[in-house]
């Protein structure tokens, strides 16, 4: 066999492992998977329960709440797809950044090599199982267990009205095999509905197996859809416990343009690589360049180019786009940075697009991903709108505020975006919501 059929053989294995989220090749945490359906339910359970099933080395919050959850995963690079089932309660110490508390993942089942990862490097208490979703007139069911024993059933009807955007970042602490306490955090994007009539029952056999915690009774139980996961690279357990406020924010942002069908990578101004998420990943590996980024975290001549021009006087925020050809590909990669918010991520960061124009279209809504360069939540709607063609006395109607609110915020959107027209505001949002940029 000569080399270049030696190529062509390589080549089609790892077009297999590809279409099977890379088969059993692991390409290390942080891992970035989507195409995820989840059943989430948070309630209230037994003090005197929870006190029993934490470890000595943590104290109960006081809130007596929990969380009963299952997830299934269909895309992810070395992960998916798999299955999973967790059940944790809130623990006592300083809240993260975003205010959400930490909860002891104290029991789970999961499938798949994604469940051998969760297993040996986030949390030694879940075990091999699996799980399934489905629905029966209206009603949706989930399902967990072992071999063929159904250890436990959890359902509710979808409320009515339509599924909305929902995003954020939970943080967890799991027990390893050798005793140690790793936390870790997990931010996600999708649309979530909420449920009603709710339910969980657990079976014969489920003692055996899980630390089972009945809810007293739900606070919030929601399912999730086109869901992305981010999930970081787990850390022992400190004294403080608290998470890398940046890393968090880095996450949430790369998972929230995966979502948004963005390949997306943050670097600093000298294009050093701090994140990169799952679609950004694999057009990577697909690139001529793309493993020695991988290999020396930093970004080739060509795109560290176009995040220098965001240090110019002008302020701008969005650079010039570039096509970058390859003989490989047989096609070119646009390429184009935008400037994000110091005050999120730290002084001199961007975020580094990459389009395949030949790949279709995604779009979701940008207000997200605006309040993550700065804005308010109520200056990224309006920063949404009126970046999208609408002028003020239409963004003024659409959000019920008066013309001069908005034009009142528009003054301080420009300031925090450096910009000064409403034209400079329309290219961040094209840049935002569109991959036809070539």
């Amino acid at each position: 066999m000569d080399k270049a059929e030696e190529r062509l053989k390589f080549q089609l294995e790892i077009n297999r492992r590809r279409q099977t989220s890379g088969g059993g090749i692991d390409s290390g945490p942080p891992y970035h998977v989507s195409g995820i359906d989840m059943m989430y339910f948070m309630g209230r359970f037994d003090p005197l329960l929870i006190r029993r099933i934490l470890p000595p080395e943590l104290e109960p919050a006081g809130t007596e709440w929990g969380t009963i959850a299952i997830y299934n995963v269909q895309r992810g690079w070395g992960m998916a797809p798999f299955t999973a089932f967790i059940m944790g309660f809130e623990i006592a110490g300083d809240a993260p950044v975003d205010g959400q508390p930490r909860q002891y993942l104290h029991s789970g089942l999961c499938s798949g090599r994604g469940g051998d990862i969760l297993r040996s490097r986030y949390n030694g208490n879940y075990l091999p199982g699996w799980s399934r979703q489905y629905s029966v007139d209206g009603r949706l069911i989930g399902e967990v267990g072992q071999d063929e024993q159904i250890l436990m059933r959890m359902s509710g009807n979808i409320a009515a009205g339509a599924f909305n955007h929902y995003s954020g970042t939970n943080h967890y602490v799991g027990r390893m095999a050798d005793g140690a306490l790793h936390q870790f955090s997990v931010t996600f994007t999708g649309e979530f509905a909420d449920l009603t009539e709710q339910k969980v029952e657990f079976f014969a056999g489920a003692e055996a197996v899980l630390r089972v915690a009945r809810p007293i009774e739900f606070y919030w139980t929601a399912a999730l859809r086109n869901a992305a996961f981010t999930f970081s690279v787990p850390r022992v357990l400190g004294a403080t416990g608290l998470p890398d406020e940046d890393n968090d924010g880095a996450m949430l942002l790369v998972d929230m343009f995966s979502h948004m069908g963005r390949a997306a990578i943050v670097v600093d101004r000298e294009g050093h690589i701090r994140r990169v998420n799952n679609r950004a990943e694999l057009l990577v590996r697909e690139y001529p360049e793309g493993s020695d980024w991988v290999a020396t975290g930093n970004l080739g001549p060509a795109l560290r180019e176009i995040v220098r021009t965001l240090d110019g006087s002008d302020g701008n925020q969005v650079s010039p786009a570039t096509v970058i050809p390859s003989v490989k590909l047989g096609r070119s990669i646009v390429a184009q940075a935008m400037a994000l918010d110091k005050g999120v991520f730290g002084e001199g960061n961007a975020v580094v697009f990459l389009d395949d124009p030949s790949a279709a279209p995604e779009t979701m809504p940008v207000a997200p991903a605006l309040r993550l360069m700065g804005l308010t939540e109520a200056e990224a709607k309006i920063a949404a709108l009126v970046g999208a063609g609408r002028s003020p006395a239409e963004a003024a109607g659409d959000l019920e505020l008066s013309v001069n609110t908005v034009r009142s915020a528009l003054k301080l959107i420009f300031d925090k975006l450096g910009i000064g027209r409403q034209a400079e505001l329309a290219k961040i949002v094209t840049r935002l919501e569109s991959r036809a940029i070539a």
